[in-house]
């Protein structure tokens, strides 16, 4: 059991760690929000975020929102708008400074060909925590690679 405890720590940190080295937190993600067109929205201060993060209440998001330092981060939120069905998904695998703006990279999965899928409308989303810039913010979406 202890051994358990310390690699289950160890596994934890390095995830931790990971992820303030690439500078991106990941705070929800889900398929079901207020939002139906694709695009990013940014969040630079707690009033806009609670505004986003109800959004996400309205499509079924579970709990409190999570603690967002604003002067030291800004949330970015990507939506990928209405799908007709299940199987759609986006991760944010990146943010960097390009010129004058931030370039939000972000991986888009369809669903397979045949595959099984909800049949039920989807807007797909995911939020991130980035370092705190004034810059505008772009998205770049590139499909994920299909699954063998």
């Amino acid at each position: 059991m202890r051994l358990f405890l310390t690699v289950l720590g160890v596994l934890l940190f390095a995830g931790v760690s990971l992820a303030t080295q690439e500078g991106v937190r990941s705070l929800a993600k889900g398929q079901h929000s207020d939002r139906t067109k694709q695009g990013a929205v940014v969040a630079r201060d707690a009033d806009s975020f609670t505004r986003l993060w109800n959004g996400l209440q309205a499509g079924g998001q579970p709990g409190r929102a999570p603690a967002v330092d604003f002067k030291q981060e800004m949330v970015i939120a990507v939506f990928l708008g209405q799908k007709p069905t299940g199987g759609y998904a986006v991760e944010v695998t990146g943010v960097r400074q390009k010129g004058k703006r931030l370039v939000v990279e972000a991986r888009v999965r369809q669903p397979d060909p045949g595959g099984f899928v909800t049949q039920a409308l989807t807007q797909p989303y995911e939020l991130v925590a980035v370092k705190r810039s004034n810059l505008p913010v772009s998205l770049n979406l590139t499909p994920a690679p299909a699954k063998r």
